[in-house]
């Protein structure tokens, strides 16, 4: 028989912290240059203010990880065409952007880190 040392409460504790660590990891690594998101809150916002938000954005992750759909404002991706001449007059003339909330940066850059360690075993070359 195998006694049981850490109770339920104590092991999501613990791998709340762990998950809070490599979370906060991603947002220190994000660019502060980056633009803002399409809600006006931009990396710098989450870096200064993380200590305060980190518990909700790490909850947010964990239901977003466990299967939860996210609301359509935290991945709605906006195309902007921005005019490459003055008075534009065909579609050539206009360079696509796309504008993405942070929320949105943050998830693909921690899918991609946790991702990047397998992606040597998953590829193969022909």
């Amino acid at each position: 028989m195998v006694c049981r040392l850490v109770d339920d409460k104590q092991e999501r504790k613990l791998y709340r912290d762990t998950i809070v660590k490599k979370v906060s990891q991603v947002v220190d690594a994000m660019a502060i240059d980056c633009m803002t998101g399409l809600n006006g809150i931009n990396v710098v916002f989450y870096q200064i203010c993380w200590e305060i938000v980190k518990v909700d954005f790490t909850d947010a992750l964990q239901d977003f990880l466990n299967g939860t759909q996210l609301p359509v404002s935290f991945v709605a991706i906006t195309i902007v065409l921005i005019p490459k001449v003055k008075s534009p007059t065909q579609w050539t003339k206009f360079q696509p952007i796309s504008l993405c909330d942070t929320y949105n940066k943050f998830w693909t850059k921690l899918l991609n880190k946790q991702h990047k360690v397998l992606l040597p075993d998953l590829v193969v070359l022909n």
